[in-house]
């Protein structure tokens, strides 16, 4: 009887200690939960961020692979973008409102004074790439788009000129680099300019070098009017005036020793003159050898030979010609007479194939 009640006190007593070690631990374990709650919205907040970081790079990620595994390869997917812009009746098209480019313009001329604000006041040299890439694409940008919302005979897409003027615009500037440091000797002093022969020699290279972007860029297309053809050149020439420009600045840039002042001034002045050169000589070359095109191939013709040399002949005096006369606007940028003048027999010549392109007297039937 003594044993089994002292059986029953021990059994007792491991009882009582196995719940004081339970409650204990209970406790440790509510004091670390309660110190994980006091982290959780940090770590929370981080694990968010990092999960959206990550969700944004695989959607991306994700998007390229299901466009590239559609069955198609990209020559053929371009064949067929190229093909979607010209099998639509151009006549029915509606007008677009011609307002998306004064919407670019103003947009654009705030983030460049902005920009090139903020950099003199803070003295932030990081600033400096930001400020010269607005203001050397910047007229560019807004003569396409100007050129795309006054036009309702082609249906190109934003997405196919964005494409053309990015991508002609590189081929161009790197042809014309490569050819003109095979062909032309160098310039003992670069702040001497071209001679008119080195200009001339310039304008047919550039020129040259422009129109085989465009032949590159279309070469898949099914049809092609003549407002195909000048928007296209067009969009060519301006992306290779952005890029030019751009190095353009950055030579003036270490040409004046690092002077900010001197490639900001450099942007100013190629963006006013812009709209009088590159992209006005190609889109007239573009647009007649569009017109000289028969049976889906592009024909070097009598006509377009004569619109390369002349386009050219513009380019080579715009280089080559020396200036004497100058506009100085106020800020005190001088602006040479003689590109003003050639700029305006560019664009008058421009205007006129747009006008008939527009009055669809110069379209090409459809091939079967």
């Amino acid at each position: 009887m003594g044993k089994a009640a002292s059986a029953v006190r021990t059994m007792a007593g491991n009882k009582v200690t196995t719940s004081r070690v339970i409650i204990f631990g209970s406790s440790i374990r509510e004091k670390k939960k309660e110190h994980r709650f006091k982290r959780e919205p940090v770590l929370f907040f981080l694990d968010q961020k990092l999960f959206l970081l990550l969700r944004r790079v695989y959607d991306t990620v994700a998007s390229i692979v299901e466009y590239h595994s559609r069955g198609l390869n990209f020559q053929e997917k371009w064949r067929m973008a190229m093909s979607q812009n010209v099998l639509m009746q151009p006549t029915q098209n509606e007008p677009r409102r011609g307002l998306n480019w004064l919407h670019v313009l103003f947009t654009g001329i705030v983030l460049f004074v902005v920009s090139a604000v903020v950099m003199f006041l803070t003295s932030n040299p990081n600033l400096f790439p930001t400020v010269i890439l607005i203001g050397n694409f910047l007229v560019p940008v807004v003569f396409v788009a100007f050129l795309y919302d006054h036009q309702h005979l082609s249906s190109f897409t934003p997405e196919t000129i964005a494409r053309s003027f990015l991508v002609g615009g590189i081929l161009g500037v790197l042809g014309a680099s490569i050819l003109e440091s095979l062909l032309l000797p160098m310039l003992t002093n670069p702040n001497q300019g071209l001679s008119l022969s080195g200009g001339l020699a310039v304008g047919l290279i550039e020129e040259g070098v422009k129109i085989l972007a465009v032949i590159f860029l279309a070469r898949h297309m099914r049809r092609a009017t003549t407002m195909d053809g000048l928007l296209l050149g067009a969009a060519v020439g301006m992306g290779f005036a952005a890029f030019e420009s751009t190095g353009y600045a950055f030579t003036a840039f270490l040409l004046s020793q690092g002077h900010v002042g001197a490639s900001i001034a450099e942007t100013v002045l190629r963006g006013l003159l812009t709209p009088f050169g590159h992209g006005i000589w190609t889109g007239i070359l573009a647009a007649v050898l569009f017109r000289e095109r028969r049976n889906d191939r592009f024909r070097i013709t009598g006509l377009v030979i004569v619109t390369y040399l002349f386009v050219s002949v513009l380019h080579g005096l715009w280089d080559g010609l020396p200036s004497t006369i100058y506009f100085v606007l106020p800020p005190g940028i001088h602006i040479p007479l003689v590109s003003l003048v050639i700029g305006v027999i560019g664009i008058i010549v421009f205007v006129m194939l747009y006008r008939r392109a527009e009055r669809g007297e110069i379209y090409q039937p459809p091939t079967v």
